[in-house]
């Protein structure tokens, strides 16, 4: 027995005998154990428990040689509820981190599973711990994981060729008019001609993410920096390709692709009947490539693709032949590609518009007519010493609030060369 010092909740310290379990002792068994914890945990998960059974009867042995107080709830689960174990290792060790590590630390969880397995003695230890005690024997990769959003697939960046480096202001002169040919007779004089320029500018324009965290959590939590950091990353990436995609363009944001498109490319989806036919959905996809074609850029498998939301996506490959009750699009959807023509598949676009909020769009694009722009300045920064507007549009301190500011800034453009190079199907409900 050894004199220990508990504490309570309330902050109250008493000195009580307590039964000697020393790491020694339970890093015997768990030496011996260790098969069995493999083959019940796995290799990983059952050097994560001994790892942290380790840590923490280093932690319980320095405060009873500092003779500082150690938490009452602790002390209990770790001391009381393991000598039972250490005691009888043949008979309950096995069986209690097995129910401890398949629960995932779900105590009450770990209890019930004990009770199934009838073995009494890991019921009683079981009871005797808290969460505080068990939490040692959850894996770290348990407790410290976050599960993510998933994201919408982001496809501008991957139709697009290599972006160009943006430094400054660009300009791009284009063809306003163009040098024509005449005949003429022997001695008539010739016919003048000439042509004319205009120009587009690529305009960097800012994008940025901001996101604070206090340091209790940057010091309490596992990878919370890199998760931050990676959150930006993707906060970015969305809002970039959204914009690509569908921005009317501002003074703040780049032009999207469908800015860009002529409005004689832009048309309604035919639709005679409560529902559109594969007749109708033929002649659509026809007629967005021959409105390429008519204004001389090339359409086909090596330079175009569609772009489309997975409802439409869905729409199509449930469509039956008129003629046999086959889905006609699927098998070759299932490769890739729609009429020979390779698809890209985003929930950028979205599938509530229209006045019955059940409509998409979808897009037939030239892949090389596509320019996205950046500039070299990508910045990443972290400071205790900012400041920032909360969401209120109150200007606060990262240092009074013992926060850590992050942000991420990067400057970018798009631009799409031909608005007859591309053609847009509007009221897209190929789904109903």
């Amino acid at each position: 027995m050894s004199d220990v010092k508990l504490e309570s909740k309330d902050g109250a310290v008493e000195t009580v005998d307590v039964p000697q379990v020393t790491k020694q002792a339970v890093d015997s068994v768990i030496k011996a154990l260790m098969p069995q914890l493999r083959d019940v945990l796995g290799e990983a998960t059952g050097q994560s428990i001994r790892d942290g059974m380790e840590r923490s009867f280093e932690d319980l042995a320095k405060k009873m040689e500092d003779n500082a107080p150690i938490n009452r709830k602790f002390a209990r689960g770790l001391i009381s509820g393991t000598s039972d174990i250490v005691r009888n290792e043949k008979a309950g060790l096995h069986d209690y981190l097995k129910c401890l590590g398949q629960s995932k630390g779900d105590l009450q969880l770990a209890i019930s599973m004990a009770k199934d397995m009838g073995n009494d003695l890991v019921v009683r230890a079981l009871n005797e711990s808290t969460m505080d005690s068990v939490g040692m024997l959850v894996p770290e990769e348990m407790s410290s994981q976050i599960i993510e959003l998933r994201d919408n697939a982001t496809v501008m960046r991957q139709l697009a060729p290599a972006p160009i480096r943006l430094r400054g202001t660009r300009t791009l002169p284009r063809e306003a008019s163009r040098a024509q040919a005449f005949w003429a007779d022997e001695s008539e004089d010739l016919t003048l001609t000439s042509t004319t320029l205009d120009q587009d500018r690529l305009v960097p324009k800012k994008l940025t993410c901001l996101m604070v965290a206090t340091n209790e959590l940057l010091n309490d939590a596992t990878n919370v920096e890199s998760y931050i950091q990676r959150q930006m990353a993707r906060a970015i990436r969305l809002n970039e390709d959204a914009t690509f995609l569908r921005s009317p363009g501002t003074l703040k944001r780049p032009a999207g692709l469908k800015s860009f498109i002529d409005a004689g490319n832009t048309f309604n989806r035919t639709k005679a009947g409560p529902s559109c036919t594969v007749d109708e959905i033929f002649s659509d996809l026809i007629e967005m490539m021959r409105l390429l074609k008519v204004a001389n850029h090339e359409v086909g498998p090596g330079v175009s693709s569609w772009i489309l939301n997975s409802t439409t996506w869905s729409g199509l490959a449930n469509k039956l032949s008129t003629t046999a009750d086959t889905r006609i699009f699927l098998p070759e959807m299932l490769a890739g590609r729609l009429v020979g023509i390779p698809f890209a598949e985003t929930n950028q676009i979205p599938d509530n518009l229209g006045g019955s909020s059940d409509q998409s769009e979808m897009y037939l694009v030239t892949r090389d007519y596509m320019t996205i722009a950046d500039s070299d300045d990508i910045r990443l920064d972290a400071s205790r010493d900012a400041s920032y507007k909360d969401e209120f549009g109150t200007l606060v301190s990262a240092w009074s609030r013992d926060e850590v500011a992050y942000r991420l800034i990067t400057r970018t453009d798009f631009y799409y060369q031909y608005g007859d190079g591309a053609a847009l199907l509007e009221d897209v409900d190929w789904q109903i």
